[in-house]
């Protein structure tokens, strides 16, 4: 999708309609995006803003990082986690994730959404509101497509 609100909330809104197992929503900005404790996560054009919807299997944030940590390096991009949610590049904000849990209105069933935000081209705002934000393309020294890494974040999820 061009722009959501949130992909959390799209998540949120689509569950007891759409098959749940695997549900990944993508977006190129976001008007309302969030991070840890309901801050803002300004999330403009040149992101990767992404949840997947998943039964909950006591997926923690640091796991999550440690998943994009993986995909991040096969496209030649090295990260660290900063505790408890913050992906970082050279002590520069590159993303972040957030996990919110649901129940499915009519299953009950337990939901995790998995929601995760990445810096990857250049665009105004880019970095959740941080001056000191990188992009993956500061690193590269190109433009990155949001859908092949959009598409290798996917991958990673199955491969665990």
């Amino acid at each position: 999708m061009e722009s959501v609100d949130s992909t959390n909330d799209l998540a949120r809104r689509l569950l007891p309609s759409m098959p749940v197992e695997g549900m990944v929503m993508v977006a190129f900005s976001q008007t309302n995006g969030r991070g840890r404790l309901n801050r803002c996560w300004e999330s403009p054009k040149g992101g990767l803003y992404y949840t997947r919807v998943e039964p909950s299997r006591g997926r923690t944030p640091l796991s999550v990082a440690h998943l994009v940590q993986r995909m991040a390096l096969k496209q030649g991009v090295a990260c660290q986690i900063e505790w408890p949610n913050d992906l970082i590049i050279g002590h520069r904000k590159w993303g972040g994730i957030l996990i919110e849990q649901l129940s499915h209105p009519v299953s009950r069933i337990r939901y995790d959404m998995i929601g995760i935000g990445l810096n990857l081209n250049k665009g105004e705002g880019l970095g959740g509101g941080h001056l000191n934000a990188i992009s993956a393309q500061d690193v590269l020294g190109y433009s990155v497509s949001i859908q092949k890494w959009a598409a290798a974040l996917t991958e990673e999820f199955g491969c665990q």
